[in-house]
């Protein structure tokens, strides 16, 4: 007994495709047999929705509805109809006699492949300023359906500081988009060029990671819901980088510092109408090189930096607030540990307190402070020894505590304050 076959007909961008199919099977097998491009990423487990296909009315109506389990996986489904369904859930009977439906996933790939890089492209534009330049050479669309790519060939970030200029350049970047656009991994390959100009001598070295420099990025909302006109602060809600070791190289191959055990976290997010930013930072540095003031350095920074929203006067005594949980720096044998606040409002002196911890601190100051500094070295380390009531003397004292506290009285270091310094 011959087993029995219906036609079905897949309407392709527009194309027709009308293929001989056995009853019982599923229309995703049914295109997987003839090389009809319609995703199965979960293999028919009702785990995703990259078999959505849409059918011609009379024959949807012909058809059992779909099972709740097939609806709440139609939602993921971009270009949703009140006659979509899932391809894997569609089973072939000799009733229909023929089955024409629309593959809709190519059509849809096309769209929202070139969707999101012009949604990239725009919030990238749209993040230039006068201190921060943004350009590449070109950008282009690649991957796989509902796994999006956006390459940008020779990126360059120029960060302009008043009288220096600076870039950060590679080969690449590229964003990969998650399924339903909510996030993206940024990666910039494994080689990234660095340098400085002044009216100094110029300053160019390479970074080289064994891995890929990869960021990871969430953003505020899904990328097709998101404001076109939008920079890239207002639409990234958490970036995270981790990188085990970046080695840098001079143009010539010599080696001059290694960064490792690199970790950033940047949240963004409102609580009690506030707007807080959550910084972590971690890292360590380790130079070899004979002309480096500092061998051997590490960090680590956890600060919230608050913007209040101000519309209940009462709630809120600041417009702006840092929180220094932790900022500890240690360079060589000299370390300096920071913690506690400060407030800022428009109309009253800031305050807060936050507690200093100084080790090896003369040395600290001869690293820290450039020879051009508005206040000497000497006259720095003095002023440190008195706000810290040590007396000033030429053996080093290892460790010193204060407090710098801001009130209504002024900005006070440890018993010195500066109103009453200025006035003396």
């Amino acid at each position: 007994m011959a087993l029995e076959k219906i036609k079905v007909i897949f309407i392709e961008n527009d194309k027709e495709i009308e293929v001989e199919a056995l009853v019982g099977l599923s229309v995703l097998e049914v295109a997987h047999n003839n090389n009809i491009d319609l995703e199965g990423a979960c293999e028919g487990s009702l785990a995703c929705a990259t078999c959505h296909i849409i059918l011609e009315e009379n024959i949807y109506n012909t058809i059992e509805q779909p099972t709740e389990a097939e609806e709440d996986m139609l939602d993921l489904a971009f270009g949703l109809t009140h006659t979509s369904r899932l391809g894997c859930q569609i089973i072939l009977t000799k009733e229909l006699d023929v089955l024409a439906l629309v593959v809709f996933f190519v059509l849809t790939w096309i769209i929202f492949a070139h969707f999101a890089k012009s949604k990239v492209v725009s919030f990238i534009n749209n993040s230039q300023t006068d201190n921060i330049k943004i350009s590449y050479s070109d950008a282009s669309i690649a991957g796989f359906p509902f796994g999006w790519k956006v390459r940008f060939a020779s990126p360059k970030i120029t960060i302009i500081d008043q009288a220096i200029s600076r870039e950060i350049t590679s080969d690449y970047l590229i964003f990969s988009f998650s399924y339903k656009l909510g996030n993206a991994k940024l990666d910039f390959g494994k080689v990234l060029l660095y340098s400085s100009a002044n009216d100094e001598v110029p300053i160019e070295y390479k970074l080289h990671s064994q891995e890929d420099i990869v960021a990871f990025v969430d953003f505020t909302d899904v990328l097709y819901n998101i404001d076109s006109s939008s920079s890239l602060k207002k639409v990234i809600k958490n970036i995270e980088f981790t990188n085990p070791s970046i080695v840098a190289f001079t143009n010539n191959g010599d080696e001059l510092f290694d960064l490792s055990r690199l970790t950033l976290k940047l949240n963004s997010s409102l609580i009690d109408m506030n707007q807080n930013f959550s910084l972590k930072l971690a890292g360590n540095y380790k130079s070899s090189f004979n002309g480096r003031v500092v061998n051997n350095a590490d960090c680590v920074l956890d600060a919230n930096y608050i913007i209040s929203d101000n519309s209940d006067s009462k709630a809120n005594s600041f417009d702006h607030k840092i929180e220094l949980i932790q900022a500890k720096i240690n360079l060589d044998n000299a370390s300096c540990d920071l913690k506690g606040f400060v407030a800022l409002a428009r109309n009253s002196l800031p305050q807060g307190k936050i507690s200093v911890e100084l080790v090896d601190y003369e040395n600290l100051v001869d690293v820290l402070l450039p020879e051009d500094f508005i206040f000497s070295k000497p006259y720095t380390k003095r002023f440190i020894a008195k706000a810290a009531a040590i007396e000033f003397s030429n053996e080093v004292k290892n460790k010193v505590n204060f407090d710098i506290e801001f009130s209504n009285k002024g900005i006070s270091l440890g018993r010195v304050n500066l109103l009453e310094q200025k006035d003396n």
